[in-house]
């Protein structure tokens, strides 16, 4: 079995927040907003002056992924992506990037972008296409069709092989969109898929109209979807690495990875989050003149450290972790922690073939409860 994209532990992951939409989904949680006049020039401006102030020289050497998201970022159109882009390699060596990530809709994935990304080395797009249905894209308040999805991805595989999509699951009232992927992956040779359980944020659209009776409650909703869109995907040779993620093996997301392995990162942009030198800094949540502000500081101590380590590492299904690895990372071992895990083993949540290989990791049950399953063992850390 091939193994997963190496990470090396002193590598650092830059990630730029692009804070513009057309439009809010109805869904959505996350900070971001239609550009008003002058944002996208503000915005511009104001990530030039956070990369000449934040990224340092030192960082810059260690950096391994570039991940562009938002938000949107092809909604800054050609010449903004551009300049976005010119800025960054003005401080960092192109060649030097293992992995490239820019996130788009397929809206404003337009043939414009080809001159700007088509020289840009070791190159990952991530489609958010969300449904494979229009009516259930509309039902999701998204701009985009599934028409405009396969006209986009057309482009982005012209201009590299390494194209995956975002999938949301448990829509209430519609069918696992498992069967229009099967021929969906047909036609798109995708090397990566991540998939995520429709939630409902609070002040948004959705929350409205779940509590309204309109809609019923997608927590409600059982994991049929996520077992279902597995079976297709291991079919096309799509490998499970993550509770949300799938890959053709040696495509994981190297830049998620670095999040997943707790190593060092940089978020630019409006909201973005850092973790440098085991402190977490989080960007005000403006678009005007937040690079005028620092952002919040807080240390990481080691409770918080040991439970980030657990979270995060049981999501690699694969690989999960070792007592040693836990031991070496964290400070707050305890026999009350093996005793959580125990239990957890005789619930059928954690691996017992994985156990004798020296690894902690969930089963499939244990990944249907992965919330319940973290929420006992940050308990027993305590």
């Amino acid at each position: 079995m091939k193994p997963f994209c190496p990470i090396a532990p002193g590598d650092v992951g830059l990630y730029v927040h692009v804070p513009f939409c057309h439009r809010k989904c109805d869904y959505c949680g996350f900070f971001s907003c239609p550009p008003q006049p002058g944002d996208v020039d503000a915005f511009l401006e104001g990530i030039r002056e956070e990369i000449a102030q934040r990224l340092t020289p030192e960082l810059a050497e260690r950096l391994s992924t570039v991940f562009i998201g938002g938000g949107n970022p092809t909604i800054l159109c050609s010449q903004g992506l551009a300049n976005l882009l010119e800025t960054l390699l003005e401080k960092i060596p192109a060649n030097k990037i293992q992995e490239w990530t820019l996130e788009t809709n397929p809206e404003t994935f337009s043939p414009e972008l080809t001159p700007i990304l088509k020289n840009i080395p070791n190159l990952r797009i991530s489609m958010g296409v969300q449904r494979l249905r229009d009516e259930e894209l509309t039902r999701l308040g998204r701009s985009s069709t599934v028409h405009q999805a396969k006209i986009a991805l057309d482009k982005a595989f012209q201009l590299t092989p390494n194209v995956g999509i975002d999938l949301i699951l448990s829509l209430p009232g519609y069918p696992s969109p498992a069967f229009d992927l099967q021929s969906f992956l047909e036609r798109f040779p995708l090397t990566h898929l991540s998939s995520y359980f429709l939630t409902v944020e609070k002040n948004t659209p959705l929350e409205k109209r779940v509590r309204s009776g309109e809609l019923d409650d997608p927590r409600e909703m059982g994991p049929e979807d996520l077992l279902e869109i597995r079976e297709v995907l291991k079919k096309a040779g799509l490998r499970h690495y993550e509770v949300s993620n799938f890959a053709i093996p040696g495509h994981e997301c190297r830049h998620n990875l670095q999040y997943w392995n707790q190593n060092d990162y940089l978020g630019l942009g409006p909201a973005a989050v850092s973790t440098l030198n085991s402190r977490r800094l989080t960007n005000p949540a403006t678009v005007r003149d937040w690079y005028k502000s620092l952002p919040e500081s807080e240390p990481l101590d080691a409770l918080t450290k040991a439970k980030e380590f657990v979270m995060l590492r049981l999501r690699l299904l694969e690989k999960g972790f070792s007592l040693q690895e836990f031991q070496h990372h964290c400070e707050n071992f305890s026999g009350k922690f093996c005793t959580a895990l125990e239990a957890q083993y005789l619930e059928g949540h954690l691996d017992p073939t994985k156990r004798r290989q020296g690894r902690i990791c969930l089963t499939t049950p244990g990944m249907i409860v992965a919330n319940q399953v973290l929420s006992a063992l940050m308990e027993a850390l305590e």
